[in-house]
């Protein structure tokens, strides 16, 4: 029964996927005290509400352009290009023909991840041969922009130089690629992104204030939990998936793709509805990238 106050989405859970549980209100209830114990953790961080700090809290996301002073980029993009390249010359990228959400593959240098066909490539990152993204991991923005979103302060050894390869979706889709939220309550991931993003490299996709909770978003969760538990052990989604109609249901506009140049970061809060946008075949994209699931019912921001 502890997995009810726990991190666990999963309905397939005992506890977290009753039924009659879910019938007398379990989700939406652990929803509403998720986000009554957030708004805690945020009133005791201290944050400044600046503009940026009200348009992440406002939006669910904040993009910002030149994040970096050039000189600290260009050494930054030099150091990730040169661990891609040496893992790539111990592991070399491949296609995969299994569906579904893949497991991780360890190796030296880090670690792969499949999202259908779109390999996610994460290296470690070294501070004694990487100094300059080391000091980015430090970076006090990135903790008060995370304090905003979770009220929690984000984990820099929780960072890796992050290598997206894109699959061939008329083959083996790419779940990432539907809208959707991450977990019940809100969590941060954040993208620095090393090279420019266009259209053809899948950019990142948000729906604008999908992360607040009026009364059809606390609705929409309570419906989505019900038929989730009606589904059978181990095929029961928790990353609820939404469509166009859904999103025009809960008075929400179509998702924004964000194509940005490099030396851009873009941090959000997950329970807003995201995607990973379309590519082509093989396009790239080489980021740095974090995130943060804090404990859903913390009370304090350490």
């Amino acid at each position: 029964m502890l997995s009810i106050f726990s991190r666990e989405k999963s309905f397939d859970d005992r506890w977290v996927g009753s039924s009659g549980l879910n019938a007398l209100g379990l989700h939406i209830f652990r929803v509403k005290l998720a986000r009554l114990c957030n708004t805690i953790r945020y009133q005791q961080t201290g944050l400044k509400d600046n503009n940026e700090i009200k348009k992440l809290r406002n939006s669910g996301y904040i993009k910002v352009s030149d994040f970096l002073p050039q000189k600290t980029f260009e050494a930054i993009l030099t150091e990730a290009e040169e661990s891609i390249q040496k893992s790539e010359a111990v592991t070399p990228v491949r296609a995969r023909q299994k569906t579904g959400f893949g497991e991780k593959q360890q190796h030296s240098w880090g670690f792969d991840r499949f999202d259908g066909g779109t390999l996610n490539r994460f290296v470690n990152i070294d501070p004694a041969t990487m100094p300059n993204i080391d000091r980015f991991c430090h970076e006090q923005r990135l903790t008060n922009y995370t304090k905003a979103i979770t009220g929690r302060p984000h984990k820099p050894g929780a960072i890796w130089i992050y290598l997206t390869v894109h699959g061939d979706e008329t083959i083996n889709k790419d779940d990432q690629k539907s809208l959707h939220r991450d977990t019940f309550f809100s969590s941060m991931k954040f993208w620095y992104f090393l090279h420019p993003v266009s259209m053809s490299q899948g950019p990142f996709a948000y729906v604008t204030e999908s992360h607040k909770l009026g009364s059809r978003r606390a609705e929409w969760e309570s419906k989505q939990a019900k038929n989730a538990v009606q589904a059978i052990r181990g095929q029961r989604e928790s990353s609820f998936r939404i469509d166009s109609e859904g999103l025009a249901k809960l008075g929400l506009a179509e998702p924004t793709l964000h194509t940005v140049p490099a030396n851009t970061l873009i941090i959000a809060d997950t329970f807003g509805f995201h995607k990973r946008g379309q590519a082509e075949i093989g396009a790239r994209r080489l980021a740095l990238y974090g995130n943060l699931r804090p404990h859903p019912y913390a009370l304090t921001v350490k």
